[in-house]
């Protein structure tokens, strides 16, 4: 049975490992870690795995595992709880990892499931669309005629690949107009 860390004999942590600081990049909107977060975190530099509903930086602990690395490499990234709860009947994880190894809770926060957050949402969307047409537009009308995309659409003389752009932001314009209603 492995050992359990404590303060008086700290494991090794090799010096590649010691300035690695990772932050979940949904700590500006949540304070709970979405599974779509957890899944980009599957390196053994960067080791991610969700156990009972808690997100722990694995990447550390993985060469003090008893199991071995491999085991943990294989639930990086993921929801490990099953797993975990049946070879571990009982074992709480926090025993054996540094503090800091604790990123937060799985899943995303109920006040972020709310209408009012999706309507603040989309209209933030709406914005950020009108704002690249405006921008293609601008940069448009210099060489064009065309005062919309609409018109810069029909328009012969557009570069393909502009009006594949110009196709795709009227498109995300007119869903997230639509989402408004």
């Amino acid at each position: 049975m492995a050992s359990k860390y404590t303060d008086e004999h700290p494991a090794h942590v090799p010096e590649s490992k010691q300035h690695v600081i990772h932050e979940p990049g949904t700590r500006a909107i949540s304070k709970n870690i979405p599974l779509s977060e957890v899944n980009r975190h599957c390196t053994p530099e960067n080791c991610w795995v969700a156990l009972n509903g808690k997100v722990y930086d694995l990447s550390e602990f993985m060469d003090r595992h008893p199991g071995g690395p491999t085991t943990i490499l294989a639930w990086a990234g993921k929801d490990a709880s099953k797993f975990f709860n049946d070879i571990h009947k009982g074992v709480k994880i926090d025993a054996y990892l540094r503090p800091e190894a604790f990123l937060g809770d799985l899943g995303v926060d109920e006040s972020l499931m709310s209408d009012e957050f999706w309507h603040t949402l989309r209209e933030a969307r709406i914005v950020e669309i009108r704002q690249e047409v405006d921008r293609l537009l601008n940069q448009c009308t210099r060489t064009h005629k065309a005062d919309s995309i609409p018109r810069l659409l029909q328009d012969k003389n557009v570069d393909p690949l502009l009006k594949t752009k110009l196709q795709r932001l009227e498109t995300q314009k007119r869903a997230a107009l639509d989402a408004e209603d």
